[in-house]
């Protein structure tokens, strides 16, 4: 199976040169552990798309005990946390936020 990078002509680039450079990052939950690499990745100024599907299957009570755990990081960092539908959230450091469609808007 063909990968879709290469047939839009997009390459896989090697690291980007110089600080600040802010990562998304698409990580998977698979048990309550892989909180502390989401919280690492936040922790260094990255965002991170969650999926959550794979805990919550498993185990419901510790997927709700690690988005909570989630939550509270984010909080602490001046964050922002929200959901991308029912499979996966996504969590931002404090210099980036989640636009929420408001009341009345198109």
């Amino acid at each position: 199976m063909r990968r879709a990078g290469p047939s839009l002509g997009l390459k896989a680039e090697g690291p980007a040169q110089g600080k600040g450079v802010t990562y998304i990052k698409a990580m998977t939950l698979r048990e309550y552990s892989n909180v502390e690499a989401i919280k690492r990745e936040l922790s260094n100024g990255n965002v991170v798309i969650v999926k959550i599907t794979p805990l919550v299957i498993k185990d419901i009570d510790e997927a709700r005990r690690a988005i909570d755990e989630l939550k509270s990081h984010v909080a602490s960092l001046g964050g922002d946390i929200a959901r991308l539908g029912d499979e996966r959230l996504i969590a931002t450091p404090a210099h980036i936020r989640i636009w929420r469609k408001g009341l009345g808007e198109g």
